[in-house]
């Protein structure tokens, strides 16, 4: 096998992967911007 199909990211190349990864996972929640912060930022949501 050979190594001609990978590419060396720098650190805005990986910044980019994960962002397209993470705003992917919330347009698959069918939640609102709001609705994704308030997961983070209030303590009694997950209760």
């Amino acid at each position: 096998q050979s190594t001609d199909n990978l590419l060396e990211l720098r650190y805005s190349d990986r910044r980019r992967i994960h962002n397209l990864k993470y705003f992917t996972w919330v347009e698959q929640q069918g939640k609102t911007y709001p609705e994704i912060q308030s997961m983070w930022q209030e303590s009694d949501y997950w209760t």
